[in-house]
């Protein structure tokens, strides 16, 4: 029998490493994930997504998508507005970073990738974006994660609305604009649309602008007025007491204190 300071140490050894994840650990975390992870390797190839992304796009044949999609030839995969080429050139040059309220282009990709009829759903994510390293220090990876903020599952014109904001969110606010693209009356659009989703059309676009300001804020050598018009954006005072009451600071202040975390 060992001495017992041999067993306490054994003992001490087996606790420290019980507080460490394996490989296969991450890999299960990943795989019961209810968000969507996607790997891309250097030359912009997709080598790995999850089990939730397969299910929820209906792509039975991962033979048809691994090694296949590539984000740097392909310009069609830049679904729901995102510029994907521009996102993996980003994340190749070490940048870190997230994009807010994005909508999860379930029908578009569904139609090229997966099979059978695309889920009727609307889905907004979080989409962080990371390089991966090498033990040489050398970017090996572009990894994309998206995890669900809002998901709603139900009426379709209310799902109608809420793309068509998504789609002219740069645009002036046009209540008509959006009623005319549903077939029905300006009230008619406000009480589907607040009955779904908690808010008005209205205040539903001015969250989005907020969104889309604190993404603009974050570019390199981007100044605050220079975010707003890229925003499609009066620079005055109205956005900026909305902003401090999202976030709580002003777009000055938030620009600050994010580019110097």
């Amino acid at each position: 029998m060992d001495h017992p300071i041999n067993e306490l140490e054994k003992a001490a050894r087996a606790d420290q490493e019980a507080q460490f994840l394996s490989e296969g650990d991450f890999r299960r975390i990943l795989e019961n994930s209810p968000g969507h992870c996607l790997v891309y390797n250097t030359r912009g190839d997709l080598i790995y997504l999850t089990p939730a992304t397969q299910r929820l796009f209906h792509i039975k044949d991962l033979s048809q998508v691994l090694g296949q999609v590539n984000v740097l030839k392909d310009p069609s995969l830049s679904y729901a507005g995102l510029d994907m080429r521009g996102i993996f050139q980003r994340a190749m040059a070490r940048e870190r970073f997230n994009l807010y309220n994005v909508r999860t282009p379930v029908r578009e990709i569904t139609e090229r990738f997966g099979s059978g009829e695309p889920e009727r759903l609307s889905e907004f994510t979080t989409f962080y974006v990371f390089p991966l390293y090498d033990q040489a220090g050398q970017v090996s990876h572009v990894v994309t994660m998206m995890m669900p903020q809002q998901f709603f599952k139900g009426d379709p014109l209310a799902l109608a609305c809420r793309e068509y904001l998504e789609e002219h969110w740069q645009e002036p606010f046009d209540n008509l604009a959006l009623a005319r693209r549903v077939a029905m009356s300006r009230s008619q659009v406000n009480k589907v649309f607040e009955n779904a989703f908690g808010l008005t059309p209205f205040a539903y676009y001015r969250r989005k602008k907020i969104d889309h300001l604190k993404e603009a804020l974050l570019q390199p050598g981007v100044s605050v007025k220079q975010a707003y018009t890229a925003c499609g954006l009066t620079y005055n005072g109205s956005l900026a007491r909305d902003f401090a009451k999202s976030t709580g600071y002003t777009p000055k202040a938030f620009q600050y204190l994010q580019r110097d975390a």
